[in-house]
């Protein structure tokens, strides 16, 4: 069986679900191959060169370019670090990955400001990308605008309006088994190891306790999840993206972009899954 060719689009470094999410592929690269990785919600270049760093202690070798920096800090929680050595030119090395296969999947954990540029400069090559995206929310109350969505709402219209995008909603990552704080198992397992993506998904994980919540989710390993195994059903459905970026089903009468949705997830065969992925990659 070949492998997924992937592109993957992070905010990492702010909550630690990107780092994780990106651990866990890595940790089942006998069915993915990680393409690229590009930065979202950049500071400067630093999300980048941080992962370069990390990885690089690692012993991976995975292409990684600096995306789209949206001007925010809050999101950013590790130091400042050199970026001489950090590729910019994300436009171009989407591209690249994108000709080299007949379908490349792009797993969007962040706002969807790369993948909206690049389409817009490339459209000619929209039909050999499958996205797979986090964002939006649908049938419950969050309080607020999705995250993803809300950092670049426009970004967001123009992917779910041309891409028809496979999203998994908000309304299913905020469950109570998800939870990630210094007392659970997978926070105990990881703090235990001593690879230089264990230290850093502690790091980022503290970093991220002492500056804004005391706890994360697994929001984004749960997104990772969809190109490892059947833990998620999907469905069909339409989205109307509000100017203020809510997200809604259209109202009779209104068209919508036409997008798949979280139907349900298996929390507790997922779970053990992630678990044992990292527990025997780190």
């Amino acid at each position: 069986m070949s492998k997924i060719p992937i592109i993957i689009d992070t905010d990492v470094f702010g909550d630690p679900d990107d780092i994780l999410a990106i651990t866990y592929l890595l940790a089942n690269q006998d069915k993915i191959e990680i393409k690229l990785i590009v930065t979202a919600d950049e500071h400067k270049g630093m999300r980048a060169a941080w992962l370069q760093k990390i990885f690089s202690k690692a012993g991976l070798d995975v292409p990684i370019v600096a995306g789209v920096d949206l001007g925010n800090t809050r999101l950013f929680l590790f130091d400042e670090i050199n970026t001489s050595n950090v590729n910019f030119n994300y436009l171009e090395a989407i591209k690249e990955v994108i000709e080299s296969n007949d379908s490349t999947t792009y797993l969007c954990m962040a706002p969807q400001s790369n993948l909206a540029a690049f389409i817009s400069k490339y459209p000619h090559l929209k039909n050999k990308i499958v996205v797979k995206g986090m964002g939006a929310v649908l049938d419950i109350d969050l309080g607020r605008i999705e995250h993803n969505v809300k950092y670049d709402i426009e970004a967001f219209k123009t992917v779910a309006s041309q891409m028809k995008p496979q999203l998994l909603l908000a309304d299913h990552t905020w469950h109570d088994s998800m939870q990630f704080h210094k007392e659970t198992e997978m926070y105990k397992m990881i703090d235990k190891s001593t690879n230089p993506l264990a230290l850093a998904i502690i790091k980022n994980a503290n970093a991220f306790y002492d500056t804004l919540y005391p706890q994360s989710r697994f929001h984004d390993p749960i997104l990772a999840s969809i190109l490892l195994d059947d833990f998620l059903e999907f469905t069909p459905d339409k989205l109307i993206v509000e100017p203020n970026g809510f997200t809604r089903r259209p109202k009779k009468g209104e068209k919508g972009c036409e997008v798949t949705v979280s139907k349900s997830v298996d929390y507790d065969n997922l779970y053990t899954h992630f678990f044992n992925s990292l527990k025997q990659y780190l």
